[in-house]
């Protein structure tokens, strides 16, 4: 990939409203202040609570399996070279119990086999094929269709749409990393 330049913008320190001090507490990460990627969607408070709440719900409210969610959204975020939001998913990957050795062998170009289940090697090729907006293969789509629901096939599409839009956002506009 080439060198390319990034817009750099404002990134909200101190919210100058209700709403956006009520949001940046919501998002406190244990006294240290609302995320990065927070701080520069807060530039636009009505679409920020919009987000977060958008956001929150695909994490908490899918019937989905944490570790699926964060395996999907990894892979995704590996492929897409997007390193701000694979540095806070790669952790929430750990915390939801994936083991790092699945998570070492998804975070690289080229796959260890031998280290995923198959329940992992099919929704490491759905997150690639996603990415690719080409559609499914056939023994993807079958496998998929044979183990999740509707709604929850839904929810990995549009879990994945956000973080799809999220790698190209961050390609675009620098969110520098957080100092702890």
């Amino acid at each position: 990939m080439p060198n390319l330049t990034r817009l750099s913008l404002e990134l909200v320190q101190e919210p100058g409203d209700d709403l956006l001090r009520n949001m940046f507490k919501r998002l406190d990460r244990g006294g240290r202040g609302p995320a990065n990627i927070h701080r520069l969607l807060a530039a636009s408070p009505a679409i920020f609570e919009t987000f977060i709440n958008y956001a929150h719900a695909l994490r908490h409210q899918t019937d989905l399996e944490p570790q699926d969610r964060e395996l999907l959204i990894v892979r995704l975020l590996s492929r897409l070279d997007a390193r701000y939001e694979l540095a806070h998913h790669y952790q929430m990957a750990v915390d939801a119990g994936l083991a790092d050795a699945v998570l070492a062998t998804v975070t690289q170009g080229q796959i260890d086999i031998a280290i995923l289940n198959k329940r992992q090697k099919m929704l490491v090729a759905f997150a690639d094929r996603f990415i690719t907006g080409d559609g499914l293969d056939e023994k993807t789509a079958a496998y998929m269709r044979a183990i999740y629901t509707d709604r929850q096939l839904l929810e990995i599409g549009l879990t994945l749409a956000l973080y799809l839009g999220l790698a190209h956002l961050t390609h675009t506009i620098d969110v520098p990393f957080e100092t702890e």
